[in-house]
């Protein structure tokens, strides 16, 4: 991932840091202007920034629900019945722990009884029973399937487009005195990417590349416990499945696949921060991010199995302790259509 405008943000936080030693606004100006960062107010700016990449995107807030900052430990247990055409009746037992040193557990037992293929949707629905009004798990195991076989199968997807946006206000604590060139410098890098909006791909690496979770060949490794809320309605043959992820905490380290956005979403990492950080690196040895209010809406073509658009909405946290701690919140929203 590329130095986005929210990375931008932050390292100009930084840069603030350094410079109220100096006490002097121009100071601040002149490491912004080494990171290219836009540092005209928003009520100035005309149009969109395209600055940096963030291989996510969406339409206008219709469909997504507004969000706020929030740090949640859930531990989830289910007890749900689960199919599958090779077992008579199991038991299993998984504990998960997220990068925090949190744990959520999730039992689940059950008497098996479908016929989904292990690795993806059957081509054509052969079972008369509509996944409309089960449970948590197998909705879930639904999408992973779905959502992989999309990056393995389908004839192109493309980014609609890409949104960053600040999700609320920047507090910077003892450096109040710059609350507003902050704040500023935010409205004026968010927006619509342009550069990333419109992008379609058609090769495996392409592909891989634009769907999440980013440059992985895989697409979902939720579990049910991973999720907070999962459902599904069907109208005229399509269903339409949403899923509203469990926060991950502020914690040092991320990385695609763990805690619980990393296993469907393109997280924002610490070590891509601070990879981008240049000089402003050593102030961002105790950096930590964590991630909420994540949300899937995907249509799949039920009788296939074929899933034909998706949403992805998440909030992003950053977190520097210095001055008292400060803490950033940004969202990226995606949108993409999948053709087969």
């Amino acid at each position: 991932m590329k130095l986005t405008p929210a990375m931008k943000i932050i390292l100009a936080v930084a840069a603030i840091c350094i410079a109220v030693t100096l006490i002097t606004t121009n100071n601040i100006a002149t490491v912004m202007v080494l990171y290219g960062i836009n540092t005209t107010p928003a009520a100035t700016v005309q149009g969109n920034n395209t600055q940096g990449t963030v291989n996510s995107n969406t339409q206008n807030n219709g469909g997504y629900v507004d969000n706020s900052a929030s740090v949640n430990t859930n531990t989830n247990t289910n007890t749900n019945t689960s199919t599958d055409t090779n077992a008579g009746t199991s038991t299993d037992s998984n504990t998960a722990t997220t990068p925090s040193g949190n744990t959520s557990t999730n039992n689940n037992s059950g008497t098996a009884n479908n016929n989904a293929d292990a690795q993806k949707p059957a081509d054509k629905n052969t079972n008369s029973n509509s996944l409309v009004g089960t449970n948590k798990a197998v909705i879930v195991d639904y999408f992973n399937k779905a959502s992989n076989k999309a990056k393995t199968s389908a004839k192109s997807i493309t980014k609609d487009r890409e949104e960053n946006y600040q999700a609320q206000p920047i507090n910077l604590g003892a450096l109040g005195m710059f609350q507003g060139i902050v704040n500023n410098l935010i409205d004026s890098n968010m927006g619509v990417n342009e550069e990333q909006s419109g992008r379609t791909g058609t090769t495996a690496a392409d592909k891989n590349a634009i769907y999440p979770v980013e440059n992985e060949s895989w697409a979902s490794k939720l579990t049910a416990e991973d999720v907070a809320k999962a459902e599904c309605t069907e109208k005229d043959g399509v269903y339409t499945i949403t899923l509203e992820l469990v926060n991950d905490p502020l914690a040092n380290e991320y990385a695609h696949g763990s805690g619980h956005h990393g296993k469907a979403f393109n997280i924002v990492m610490p070590q891509t921060i601070k990879d981008n950080a240049g000089g402003a690196a050593s102030l961002l040895s105790s950096l930590k991010v964590g991630y909420e209010n994540g949300k899937i809406i995907v249509t799949v073509d039920a009788a296939t199995g074929n899933i034909t658009s998706a949403k992805y909405d998440f909030v992003w946290l950053l977190n520097i302790d210095m001055f008292g701690g400060i803490t950033a919140y940004f969202g990226i929203r995606t949108d993409y259509t999948i053709k087969w």
